[in-house]
């Protein structure tokens, strides 16, 4: 009795497997793949993006506000005068406005216009930018490179749910009205989270990919982002205070490991609360 239902539970089980097989394979042949749609809501909200920050921009606002001819002004200071370290009436800003201000000034004619442009410009590369960030957080690359050709379906799974979410969040940053407003205007502000997104992606994949150029990429980022707004100071205590928890849990986590190959028996097991991204703990014990 026992026989049969073990061989009806493993025929059922060969059966759902066929059916996952079949369905993945007519999903991954079609014209219009699932695995394909966060690619057009990204699509969708990269449009939107741009329509909503370029849209009659030499027209709405009207005239420029304050903080727009502060960085107007440095920016030609910079064109006539050379590196400066500071621009008059910055505030709590940072200079580096006043720099790519000064860089699309010198290529095109200096005006509204080319201020705007450029925090527009910047208000968009935000939107990809968000999406590429959302993606590199939520894709379980370890677990991925585990997989073998036979786990297609759900490393295809794995890289379209990350997808999803990144599509999403974009979408949402787009149509955000307080986003799309000040990308409008020339505030100093709007580098910041473009730099804050470049930093935390072009940190994640060095976090995985250990690779030293990553690194300093990122840490130029984070550079960026303090000459950019003063809430940009706030950055790389965040950056330090991850390494510096990550650091002590896997130091916890070696203990552990170490511990449990001392154990009785000889032992030797694998724990900890914390591990790598996409690595799993196994709990598993065997004879050593």
């Amino acid at each position: 009795m026992m026989n049969d239902k073990q061989r009806a539970t493993n025929y059922e089980l060969r059966a759902t497997s066929d059916e996952r097989r079949v369905t993945d394979e007519k999903i991954h042949h079609s014209p219009f793949a699932i695995r394909h749609f966060p690619y057009l809501i990204l699509a969708l909200a990269m449009g939107l993006a741009i329509f909503l920050r370029f849209y009659k921009l030499g027209e709405v606002p009207p005239a420029l506000n304050g903080d727009e001819a502060v960085f107007g002004s440095g920016a030609l200071q910079i064109l006539q005068e050379g590196p400066v370290l500071s621009v008059e009436g910055q505030g709590g800003a940072g200079v580096l406005a006043s720099y790519i201000a000064a860089f699309f000034f010198a290529l095109s004619e200096p005006g509204k216009m080319a201020l705007r442009f450029q925090t527009s410009f910047f208000g968009v590369l935000t939107v990809l930018l968000l999406f590429l960030a959302t993606r590199a957080l939520f894709l379980n690359v370890g677990r991925v490179a585990n997989l073998s050709y036979k786990d297609l379906p759900v490393l295809n799974m794995e890289q379209t749910q990350a997808n999803w979410l990144g599509a999403i969040a974009a979408l949402l940053l787009a149509v955000s009205y307080s986003h799309a407003t000040i990308s409008r205007i020339s505030f100093a502000i709007v580098h910041l989270p473009f730099l804050e997104l470049l930093s935390v992606w072009l940190f994640w994949t060095a976090y995985r990919s250990g690779k030293r150029w990553h690194f300093i990429l990122a840490g130029a980022s984070l550079a960026l982002a303090m000459y950019g707004y003063v809430a940009g100071f706030v950055m790389p205590g965040l950056f330090f205070g991850f390494v510096l928890v990550n650091w002590a849990i896997e130091t916890r986590r070696q203990g552990d490991k170490e511990r449990g190959r001392q154990g009785e028996g000889g032992t030797r097991t694998r724990s900890g609360f914390f591990t790598r991204q996409g690595e799993v703990p196994n709990y598993d014990t065997s004879a050593s």
